[in-house]
């Protein structure tokens, strides 16, 4: 059976990341059963339990300088394999190096994170398993991404992505980026992010999950995702931000909606860490102590797996989010969706669907744009669904062609 390692992911306390791995891991296995997976994590603890079937190896990413020279030793081992025969098994010592010097397969699920969105460095620690991989003369297979734009960087994209068997886009602004990077011809495709094909808890579980949290269930339940850095990026670039925060903003638009609709809400923690200041909960409280109807308002507290939290967010009547996987799990669902967008991926996403009228920019947002959006999207909903229910149809077609592309490179 072949060995597939996974690359790319940040922790599982990010559902959306962990929605892409998990998703991955059970594709995987599908294709091919009996498939030895190994998903490389800088947080293993944590996710040693998070995804069945796929084993856990420590990365070292996050830690430019070893990250680095953990790619230089893999090189240098390699090569003198090659050339001598000697294997100077010190040099791939680590247990990442070990997993993917006998892998098939390298598969990059990075997300959005091969961008300098973040930062260069970001970008440079998410190119370090690629590196590692080419160091070892391994195929590599970078899997439904939002990529670019990149500045300091650019160099390094091009020669890491120009290295890999296929790129695959799950946005066209993607497609553009990379067209203007100048990769080889034929080298990127344009898909759909995997968390399209992630299959809902049953739905005892997601009744049992209504009891644990206290959701009322006796109105339209409107559902919610924020997070810490969106919050930052409304400070930055919003011209509100000097007289108004993101909370109260969005606070009041809520309870304007709500003041003339009977509907309860439900925030969403898409995000619970691994640090403080990734914890989407905080945020979510935050708003809703704001709101004059915060006794109509629940916040999720659990710590919920990402196939969960999409049954949960399958039960609203109509969704609004920052985060993007959670847009993702509701569009998915054909739950009428607004996003919140601070990023290409959340309109390139959107425009799969056709809705870029569903998406609120955060560098102009205001407390009448989301009332609106709300309105609108309340006396839509039910062309809205069905709109979701026919673009779902193409839209999973393309999620689902990762896989036949990963098998094609595997198959040589």
């Amino acid at each position: 059976m072949p060995r597939f390692v996974l690359t790319g992911t940040f922790s599982s306390n990010n559902k959306g990341d962990a929605a892409m791995e998990l998703c991955a891991t059970q594709q995987l296995l599908k294709a091919f059963p009996g498939a030895d997976i190994v998903i490389s994590t800088p947080f293993p603890d944590l996710d040693r339990d998070a995804y069945p079937g796929a084993r856990i190896v420590a990365s070292q990413r996050r830690r430019l300088i070893a990250g680095t020279a953990q790619v230089l030793s893999a090189l240098v081992w390699r090569k003198v394999n090659e050339r001598t025969g000697l294997n100077l098994a010190f040099l791939k010592s680590h247990a990442e190096t070990e997993q993917m010097q006998g892998a098939d397969l390298v598969i990059d699920l990075s997300g959005d994170m091969l961008t300098e969105d973040y930062g260069p460095h970001v970008a440079y620690s998410h190119f370090l398993p690629l590196l590692l991989a080419y160091a070892l003369g391994k195929k590599v297979f970078v899997c439904a991404q939002s990529i670019g734009p990149f500045s300091l960087t650019k160099p390094l994209a091009r020669f890491a992505l120009n290295r890999a068997e296929c790129v695959t886009a799950r946005d066209e602004i993607t497609v553009k980026h990379l067209r203007d990077l100048g990769l080889r011809q034929g080298l990127v495709e344009f898909t759909a992010d995997l968390a399209f094909l992630l299959t809902p808890v049953a739905a005892d579980r997601v009744d049992e999950i209504f009891r644990i949290e206290k959701i009322p269930t006796s109105a339209p339940l409107l559902g919610v995702s924020l997070s810490q850095l969106v919050e930052g990026k409304f400070s930055k670039h919003n011209p509100l931000a000097a007289s108004q925060s993101f909370a109260v903003t969005l606070a009041q638009a809520l309870d304007r909606f709500l003041d003339h609709n009977p509907h309860n809400v439900m925030f969403v923690s898409h995000v619970i860490g691994p640090r403080a200041e990734h914890d989407d909960r905080i945020m979510c409280r935050r708003v809703r102590a704001t709101m004059r109807h915060r006794e109509r308002c629940t916040v999720l507290e659990g710590d919920y797996r990402p196939d969960e939290l999409k049954g949960l967010i399958a039960r609203t009547t109509q969704f609004i989010g920052a985060r993007m996987h959670a847009n993702i799990a509701a569009l998915s669902s054909e739950v009428p969706t607004t996003a919140i967008s601070y990023s290409h991926k959340t309109p390139g996403i959107m425009r799969l669907f056709g809705l870029e009228q569903q998406v609120i920019d955060i560098k102009q947002m205001s407390e009448d744009d989301i009332y609106n959006q709300l309105v609108a999207t309340q006396d839509n909903k039910q062309a809205l669904a069905a709109q979701l229910k026919t673009a779902l149809v193409h839209v999973r077609e393309r999620a689902s062609a990762n896989v036949q592309r990963l098998t094609e490179i595997l198959n040589g």
